[in-house]
């Protein structure tokens, strides 16, 4: 029994990682399609980068409302360009759908996930696709490495120094694409986790409050408070799905304690 429900949840990671692997193609390949598409109109509108900065910010924003409405003059090129990107939307979202189910079947999902506003299937299922099986990571900072938010050598993950040797940079082992697929998973809960339990959003007021006490300017507040709360999340799923793969372990079953899992509501940062 034991046996059977290591392999299905190893099974149902494998596939959300084959899933999250495909959706990332199709994204970056929209991404890149839109881009082209942005860089050209920006051009036909007169952007250089020699061009003063508030300029070329009006020009981008021209160019983006441009597209929103059609295109204009470029009308065939932006028809073509949302429609060359079309098919990988609907791969994109097919494959999010899949990965939702996935995540949905685990444990960890109805012991944590399911009771943080905001915090949707796809979400566990991104976190997982990105890091793989929690159980391979020791500590829950290894899993904080994974996912670009690790410290290193007292210096932010991904940014080793000026004049960091290529070395550095190889022990930051950082990734921008994983560092911004769990920004995107903070700033959901930044915006919408505070309308109904609100434990991670009080986590990101509090570390915002305690940056600008310390004379921190606002946007970087903001920044450093969002970051703390990701790494608080992150934590807390490490340490749910340490409690419930011991649980198994030990042939008890359950979902382990609110408080162990990182619902305490009188302990909303553990």
């Amino acid at each position: 029994m034991l046996h059977d429900q290591r392999r299905d949840i190893g099974f149902a990671i494998d596939q959300i990682r084959t899933h999250h692997r495909d959706r990332m193609f199709a994204m970056n390949q929209r991404i890149r399609l839109e881009n082209a598409l942005s860089a050209f109109i920006r051009t036909q509108l007169g952007w250089q980068q020699a061009l003063p900065e508030p300029e070329r910010k009006k020009i981008e924003k021209a160019a983006k409302q441009l597209i929103k409405d059609g295109g204009g003059d470029f009308a065939e090129i932006v028809a073509a360009s949302k429609a060359a990107a079309k098919p990988f939307v609907k791969i994109e979202n097919m494959h999010v759908r899949e990965m939702e189910k996935l995540a949905e079947s685990l444990p960890v999902w109805d012991a944590f996930g399911a009771g943080i506003w905001c915090f949707g299937p796809a979400s566990l299922a991104t976190i997982l696709g990105i890091a793989g099986d929690l159980s391979n990571y020791p500590t829950h900072s290894h899993l904080w490495k994974r996912c670009g938010l690790a410290v290193i050598d007292e210096r932010r993950q991904g940014n080793p120094g000026p004049h960091a040797s290529a070395e550095e940079w190889i022990r930051h082992g950082y990734s921008p694409r994983r560092r911004s697929l769990i920004y995107v998973i903070g700033a959901a809960l930044v915006k919408r986790n505070g309308e109904r339990d609100g434990r991670y959003r009080a986590v990101y007021d509090r570390r915002k409050a305690y940056e600008l006490e310390r004379g921190m300017p606002k946007g970087h507040a903001h920044n450093r408070a969002q970051r703390y709360m990701e790494k608080k999340l992150l934590r807390n799923l490490w340490n749910a799905w340490r409690v419930l793969h011991s649980a198994n372990e030990l042939g008890v079953g359950g979902h382990g304690r609110l408080a162990d899992l990182g619902h305490s509501k009188s302990a909303p940062d553990a």
